[in-house]
């Protein structure tokens, strides 16, 4: 939720950026929202997992996420130089919709 409320603001509100100013607002978010998603990081292989296995899916995740944060700039750059910096905001408000929607459809499962 942290993600999508941070990339309709960066859009909608900091989109195109023409200033170092706008720059600035735009890393703000993206601060806060990592400081805000990042201890909620942690409770999810938590949650997911039985005691005897926690150790190994916390180690998964993090090998997983530190794959991600090797190769999204790659991926995103590559993205942004095809298609152009409108399209790739799209594309991520896009991803974000349907992770809020999916996030909702899992809750409502989890609570029956």
């Amino acid at each position: 939720m942290v993600y999508f409320w941070s990339a309709f603001l960066t859009y909608f509100l900091c989109f195109p950026v023409h200033s170092f100013f706008g720059l600035v607002i735009i890393f703000g978010f993206w601060t806060v929202g990592e400081m805000i998603f990042m201890p909620l990081n942690n409770a999810t292989p938590i949650n997911v997992s039985t005691k005897s296995n926690r150790g190994k899916y916390m180690s998964l995740f993090w090998m997983t996420w530190s794959i991600v944060q090797i190769t999204a700039p790659i991926v995103s750059l590559t993205f942004i130089d095809y298609f152009g910096y409108n399209a790739f905001w799209i594309f991520l408000f896009g991803i974000s919709l349907i992770s809020v929607w999916l996030n909702y459809i899992l809750g409502k499962r989890e609570a029956i």
